[in-house]
């Protein structure tokens, strides 16, 4: 089976596209591994208030398309 030019092409860019996605997933996991010891110290030093509920309920949500990346490309 041959493979046009075009589909090469789309190939490579979409190999590219997944290297920079995953690097910048590797640098996001990586920055956020060495700065939770002194998040989690902020967190259980500081008096819970409006904005630390809020702080609470956006983390998590930020990192949930990342961990899916990862996973899926790991399987591949």
């Amino acid at each position: 089976m041959e493979y046009s030019s075009d589909d090469i092409t789309a190939a490579r860019s979409l190999q590219f596209s997944m290297y920079i996605y995953m690097s910048t997933t590797a640098l996001w996991i990586h920055d956020y591994a060495c700065s939770l010891h002194e998040e989690w110290t902020f967190l259980l030093r500081s008096d819970w208030s409006k904005v630390k509920c809020l702080y609470c309920y956006m983390i998590p949500p930020l990192y949930l398309p990342h961990r899916g990346s990862v996973e899926v490309l790991c399987h591949e």
